[in-house]
């Protein structure tokens, strides 16, 4: 979906200066595809094909204000999405140790080749001698 055609909603600056854990939301008129703002930490953009923000449901979360386990409403979006996350983030996890790993065992190739490469030229000069 093109960012021009995103339905508009608040301005992040307002819902920072709101009350945490709100929910803005509106409806893209031509495909009723539902484009959801939550407002946690952060801003949380969340643009489901299935699903709108309600139903909500309760959710213990630990208020630094207060200081102690608070209960509160999240859209059912939000809740589906860091259902499904924790597999898309340990996937990303592993790529990235992965690829890590590739860059270090690349690194040891090449020092490999470049001491092959200094032995083969002492055999050839000690030859030429």
């Amino acid at each position: 979906m093109q960012k021009a055609k995103l339905p508009p909603l608040e301005i992040h600056q307002k819902l920072k200066k709101a009350e945490r854990r709100l929910v803005d939301w509106r409806v893209e008129q031509h495909s009723s595809i539902v484009v959801t703002k939550w407002y946690d930490n952060k801003p949380v953009h969340v643009i489901p094909s299935y699903s709108g923000p309600y139903p909500t449901d309760q959710y213990k979360q630990w208020d630094k204000k207060s200081q102690a386990q608070i209960e509160a409403n999240r859209p059912q979006v939000i809740k589906e999405y860091k259902k499904f996350m924790g597999g898309a983030d340990l996937n990303n996890k592993y790529l990235r140790t992965r690829n890590d790993e590739d860059k270090k065992n690349d690194e040891d190739n090449d020092e490999d080749l470049s001491s092959n490469d200094e032995d083969k030229k002492k055999r050839n000069f000690k030859a030429g001698c």
